[in-house]
């Protein structure tokens, strides 16, 4: 099929709704992207409908591909290795996944994918499969064993669970009901307490056949989990939704932290009682890890007897490694040895050099080591004894690790690996795959973000792919300016020196109250930490500007506390929904990069005007961040990137900004004002996304920025 008429069936996916000529362009290049085996990056405003675009486009796309594939070998046999040789010469189906960072992005996907227009194949009644994906732990629904992990339950699932063996007898009945039409992961589960089976292996066994899969990024991106999960991505396209956020989760799933007191010794103590439990076995050990030793069997079982000195040898291994990173600690704290050491470094120094760490996780993995070890000990011992165990198994893991992709920082009572830089874990999701498509609303710049993730040596330069979209707000909706000087004419510069500055809590408090009495609806108030907000906060309460303010708006604060957020998004909304006479809505406090910049929907009068208060740059006298910084100097000194580390710390903090910022444009018909409280911001202007820039000023003094807000609400009402 053509290009222009895969470009008319996504259209006819938007079903009675036009498309924004940008989301057509955006389906056009995304298609183009999947034609070519591009790895792409797509940034597109919230606001632009970036949702339907990418299911759009990608949607006629694969089915496409897979139109002339027949669903009629859907369900199959119940044994997953005969599936897998009746299969083998069957026409490979082609696999549409769509990542997201968490389990609530993924019901959100799930919504938009129940439209009719969007599942049905062009002149068919045939649908496209899709199923939702999650972890053995978080989709585990029987109560026996709600405390174990995902390795734990590894061992006990398919030994002596009901749920699973009622999911083997009656398997085709079930994979039916699940994959008739989207579920959730809540969906799946309730299915699965509703019928009594597991909803993990049923959304497993639907992997085959489903020609869309949404999954969280920790599943495509740890190999292990795609193995067990037998999911091929050599025939897969791509989409990673919110990219922007894809280095940070990289970084955190490939970094790792142990401590003296807990993980080490928890380590320590857990081999040390196992190998006594194994030196009073005189029999062999079983191969089933439920069982410590084989009755059945003869002393004189070699295969038995060898596995048991296997274990010996490896749980030596593990003690080793223990035993070797203390000895690290000792010497950082006697100032022998650096804080701060390449991976190949530390091992030199902890004796570790001649440990090859694959062959050892090989064998934990394969020989269940951790469940042995750990699996028959009391609730609260056996979860932290796991704990530890999996935390060290993850250093093993970095040990393996190029020098140059990151760094061991050492305490006297702690260990780190920090992976600087995740483009070798990348690189193998982007070798294999027919396509990569990140999309997000904040990807620019792309420089530090295509040096985090393109390794050159394994991605070719022409395979990288761009396309930005503008707004489909017009620009005299969206007026933002950098303001120098308050109301009280104090310079606006909130640095790490001034932060206990009364002055300046003066100058948001006074703004504060000469914005509510203009600005109709609600009012977001976009700090750079809890910390700055909370004195914030307290000083318009002690010097009564908070009572002053709820003359015109109610008032309220994020906090730290994740449950709060749903009551206080209700609390802060039906406020603006009762605005009458001088009572105009509401004020939120919150914090950039937290949970209400990013994902909530502050359509309309829910957000009139956002204020970021103060520029969310990282604390560069942070270890981490000091060593990222040179990594970046060092990637700009070689020719890899143009970016260098003051560049990437700038990025950084402009595009949570500009993620903040993006709260209050939801749609075409919306209009708000944006104010930059710090005369810092004037200097990386630059940095702010062009559909922001068509209407932005620079204004020194507080009454010309009051004009100026005046003036754009007077014309909208």
């Amino acid at each position: 099929m053509s290009l222009s008429d895969l470009i008319q069936n996504a259209k006819l996916k938007f079903g009675a709704t036009k498309p924004y000529s940008i989301q057509t362009e955006f389906a056009t290049d995304m298609i183009k992207a999947f034609q070519e085996n591009k790895i792409g990056f797509f940034e597109s405003p919230t606001g632009t409908g970036k949702s339907m675009s990418v299911l759009t486009s990608s949607l006629a796309f694969i089915q496409e591909k897979n139109k002339d594939i027949a669903d009629s070998y859907a369900y199959g046999t119940d044994n997953d290795d005969i599936a897998d040789i009746l299969y083998a010469n069957k026409p490979k189906r082609s696999k549409l996944i769509v990542c997201t960072r968490t389990h609530s992005q993924i019901k959100e996907l799930v919504n938009e994918l129940k439209r009719p227009s969007l599942l049905r194949y062009k002149d068919s009644r045939r649908t496209t499969r899709c199923i939702s994906l999650a972890s053995r732990r978080f989709l585990c629904i029987n109560d026996v064993y709600a405390n174990y992990s995902g390795s734990e339950l590894n061992n006990v699932c398919k030994k002596s669970c009901d749920y699973y063996k009622n999911f083997k007898d009656r398997k085709a009945d079930i994979l039916k009901k699940i994959s008739t039409e989207p579920h959730d992961i809540e969906d799946l589960m309730s299915f699965g307490r509703a019928g009594i089976f597991c909803p993990y292996f049923a959304s497993r066994a639907t992997i085959r056949f489903s020609d869309v899969i949404l999954m969280p990024y920790q599943t495509l991106f740890q190999q292990q989990t795609l193995e067990s999960l037998k999911i091929d991505i050599s025939n897969a396209y791509i989409v990673i939704d919110e990219g922007h956020n894809l280095v940070d989760a990289l970084n955190s799933m490939y970094s790792i932290s142990l401590t003296k007191a807990e993980d080490i010794t928890g380590v320590t103590n857990g081999l040390k009682e196992f190998q006594m439990k194994l030196t009073k076995v005189k029999g062999p050990i079983s191969e089933d890890p439920s069982k410590l030793e084989d009755d059945k069997k003869p002393v004189e079982e070699t295969p038995q007897n060898q596995l048991k000195k296997e274990i010996m040898m490896n749980m030596s291994t593990l003690n080793r490694i223990a035993t070797g990173i203390i000895s690290v600690m000792n010497k950082v704290a006697k100032g022998q040895l650096p804080k701060v050491m390449e991976m190949n470094d530390f091992q030199e120094s902890s004796g570790l050099r001649n440990i090859n760490p694959f062959i050892l996780l090989d064998f934990v993995h394969e020989k269940s080591l951790v469940y042995r070890i750990c699996g028959k000990k009391e609730e609260k011992e056996r979860l932290s004894s796991t704990t530890a165990f999996r935390k060290l198994l993850q250093f093993v893991e970095a040990m393996g690790n190029p020098d140059k992709y990151g760094r061991v920082i050492v305490t006297e009572n702690s260990v780190s690996y920090m992976l600087l830089n995740p483009s070798l874990v990348f690189a193998q999701v982007a070798k294999t795959a027919k396509s990569v498509c990140l999309v997000g609303g904040t990807l620019q710049p792309f420089s530090d973000l295509t040096a985090q993730l393109i390794d050159q040596n394994s991605i070719p330069e022409d395979r990288i792919f761009t396309h930005v979209n503008g707004h489909v707000i017009l620009a005299e909706n969206a007026l933002t300016f950098c303001l120098h000087t308050g109301p009280n004419k104090e310079k606006l510069g909130f640095t790490y020196e001034t932060r206990q500055n009364e002055r300046l809590f003066d100058e948001i408090g006074q703004s504060c109250l000469e914005l509510s009495c203009v600005v109709p609806g609600g009012i977001i108030y976009f700090f750079t930490s809890f910390d700055i907000l909370n004195k914030a906060y307290k000083y318009i309460e002690t010097k009564s500007y908070k009572e002053k303010i709820e003359n015109h708006k109610f008032i309220l604060k994020e906090t730290q506390n994740p449950n709060d957020l749903d009551k206080l998004m209700r609390t802060f909304k039906s406020h603006i929904d009762k605005q009458r006479g001088d009572f105009t809505g509401a004020v939120l406090f919150a914090v950039m990069n937290g949970k209400l910049s990013e994902g909530i929907n502050f359509a309309n009068d829910y957000c009139r005007c956002v204020v970021c208060v103060g520029m969310p740059f990282s604390n560069m006298n942070d270890m981490q961040i000091s060593e990222r910084m040179k990594f970046f100097d060092q990637m700009q000194k070689d020719g890899i990137s143009s970016c260098g580390g003051r560049q990437f710390v700038e990025n950084t903090c402009m595009r949570i900004v500009n993620q903040s910022i993006g709260r209050s444009f939801r749609n075409i018909k919306d209009y708000a004002v944006a104010i930059l409280f710090d005369e810092r911001y004037n200097d990386h202007k630059q940095l702010l996304p062009g559909w922001i820039q068509r209407n932005y000023q620079d204004i020194q003094y507080w009454n010309d920025a009051m004009n100026s807000v005046k003036s754009f609400f007077n014309k909208k009402h």
